[in-house]
């Protein structure tokens, strides 16, 4: 078996990626963990997050904008699915405290709200959540584990093409390129994007 383990970000099982690839063979096993490897580590990469863990994110109350005429009441964490109820402190002084105000949470979406007439008070920095957050193999989004697959399915073609793909213009100039996942593969991971 294997002596390089699977990440334990990963969406998908060596078996998974197997039955994806429609082979049973072990002889193989340590490669294909070294692709998903390579894989989860490129979807994180590419969405500009971290797809499980545990966050500590300070953000700054702005109370109202009168450009757009509305009261700072909701924050939206670059950290999501919650896995448990997030914490949410503000800033006294130099130390932080939990917030004794109601404020409710849509964990999937990674959304921290308050349920009354609060808002978050304008300051720099005053506000933080603390939360545990991620997808696990059997709650992560089948798209994303198709996305993980199909990644680490282009890395085993590519290494097995010598990894480049050669173009050669009319001056006889030739470039080599990765090839990259698909746009049917980035408009999956475009979903879970964190700008």
């Amino acid at each position: 078996m294997s002596s390089t383990s699977l990440s334990t970000k990963s969406f998908v099982s060596l078996h998974e990626y197997q039955v994806f690839r429609g082979v049973n063979d072990d002889n193989q096993a340590e490669q294909y963990v070294t692709y998903l490897n390579a894989a989860i580590d490129y979807c994180e990469g590419y969405c500009n997050r971290s797809f499980s863990g545990s966050a500590v994110e300070e953000f700054s109350g702005w109370y109202y904008n009168n450009v757009n005429d509305i009261y700072h009441d909701t924050y939206q964490s670059v950290n999501f699915p919650f896995l448990s109820a997030p914490v949410l402190e503000y800033r006294d002084g130099s130390v932080w405290k939990a917030d004794a105000n109601a404020y409710s949470y849509d964990s999937t979406k990674g959304t921290v709200y308050y349920t009354n007439t609060m808002v978050f008070f304008e300051g720099t920095n005053n506000y933080r959540i603390r939360v545990n957050y991620g997808y696990t193999p059997t709650t992560a989004p089948t798209d994303l584990k198709a996305a993980q697959m199909m990644i680490a399915r282009s890395f085993e073609m590519e290494s097995l093409s010598g990894g480049v793909s050669v173009t050669t213009d009319a001056m006889g100039s030739k470039t080599y390129t990765s090839n990259g996942p698909s746009k049917f593969v980035t408009r999956i991971l475009d979903r879970y994007k964190c700008h």
